[in-house]
């Protein structure tokens, strides 16, 4: 038997446990819901590079291709008549334009024109750095 008014202490331990515990758990729902936050906001600026890069690319087609008729434009039958390298920036996103032409005459003369066009933003190495690349090949209507 224990003497009167001594106290054997193991309240004091289990609430030190159950607090101890506790904060492990609050601790790692937080990096859970951190984790979470930073994947989705890295999925939407993915997306919004991807959706400039599309832009860029329509772009280059409606610089390239003249809009009424579907042909070229004079100056871009042997070239794109877009400057590789050449682009802009769109919400934040540094768009680049390369564009390459390939002639062909079998069986009738055509160019045929290939646009990469990539999106970044941020910069490389660091958490929020993004970057897309759409590429497309056209050529104007058989005539």
């Amino acid at each position: 038997m224990r003497a009167p008014g001594a106290q054997g202490g193991f309240s004091l331990v289990s609430a030190i446990f159950v607090i101890v515990v506790l904060a492990g758990v609050v601790g790692y729902m937080l990096q859970v819901s951190t984790v979470q936050l930073t994947t989705t906001g890295q999925g939407i600026d993915a997306e919004r590079a991807y959706r400039a890069a599309q832009g860029g690319i329509q772009w280059a087609v409606s610089h390239v291709l003249d809009n009424s008729t579907g042909s070229p434009h004079s100056d871009a039958t042997t070239n794109c008549n877009i400057v590789d390298g050449a682009g802009f920036a769109l919400n934040g996103y540094a768009v680049t334009l390369e564009c390459d032409t390939y002639l062909f005459s079998d069986p009738t003369p055509r160019s045929i024109y290939q646009v990469t066009a990539t999106a970044t933003r941020g910069t490389i190495g660091t958490p929020d750095f993004v970057s897309r690349a759409v590429e497309v090949s056209f050529s104007q209507p058989p005539p």
